[in-house]
Order: structure tokens, then sequence, then C-alpha cells
């Protein structure tokens, strides 16, 4: 069950604009990476079951910003890069065992539960000390 004030408390804390009419927040955090989330029903009566995230930029603060959102609104996570028959690839990440019951028949045949936002940046190809180099040569280049 999504934790609606969790969600909230987490998005305003990047978030200085609130949302738009479209519940679409802008997230910026301190190392310039950015996201976009869209997320109905998260300031309304309305149910939230479902949270979007175009990533802007990719960095361990983004990853642990998606799995923080993840955790606290029982979301399991698409990975649109992912296979559903791949677990080092896979295209459903669970952030909890028990989602697994609840995934309708044919999506994802092999989901895989992720334990952390390091275990997700894992998952999605990218950790911390790959970022971290990738980073400092792109800087490198340009100074």
């Amino acid at each position: 069950m999504a934790n609606k004030k969790v969600v909230l408390s987490l998005l305003q804390q990047h978030c200085k604009d609130g949302c738009d009419k479209f519940a679409t927040y802008f997230a910026t955090f301190p190392d310039q990476s950015c996201v976009e989330i869209r997320a109905k029903g998260l300031e309304s009566d309305e149910d939230f079951s479902t949270c979007f995230f175009n990533l802007r930029s990719f960095s361990p603060t983004v990853i642990t910003f998606v799995y923080d959102i993840a955790k606290a609104a029982d979301l399991v996570i698409f990975n649109m890069q992912g296979i559903a028959d791949d677990a080092s690839n896979p295209l459903v990440i669970l952030t909890d065992e028990a989602q697994s019951r609840e995934l309708p028949e044919g999506v994802g045949s092999h989901p895989v539960p992720c334990s952390s936002a390091e275990h997700l940046g894992q998952l999605l190809g990218v950790d911390a000390g790959s970022w971290t180099k990738y980073r400092d040569q792109v800087l490198a280049t340009h100074h």
C-alpha cells in the first residue's frame, strides 16, 4: 500500500515548485542531475497507485531517489531497457518480494527483487563507481 505522505515528502525535498496541472513534478539534485515524475493522485483524494519517471540524467542520486519513491509507494519498477527473461537485465524489478503475487499474468516472466538503491543501480547497469568514473571522464574532456 502506497504511503502518500512519505512519497509526497520525498518529492517536496527536491521539487521546489510542486506539481503542475498534470501532476508532474521536476526534481533537481545537488549533483545537477534531474528527473521528471508524474504522480497522479498524490495531492488529491484520488487513488495513487502509479508513478512515471522520465530520467533526464542518470546518477547515484537519481537511482536512490527512484528507489526510495518506489519503496515508499510499494511500486514495481519497469525497466524499459530490460528483457523479460534476463535476471541480469530485468524488465520487472520488485521493491518487495510479495509484489510478485500481484503481477498480472504474463508480465515479466522473471521479476527480480531489489534490496537497495545500490542493487537497483546494478540491475539498471550502473553502479556508483561506474557513474563516478564516467562523470570524471566527461568532465576531464570538457576542461
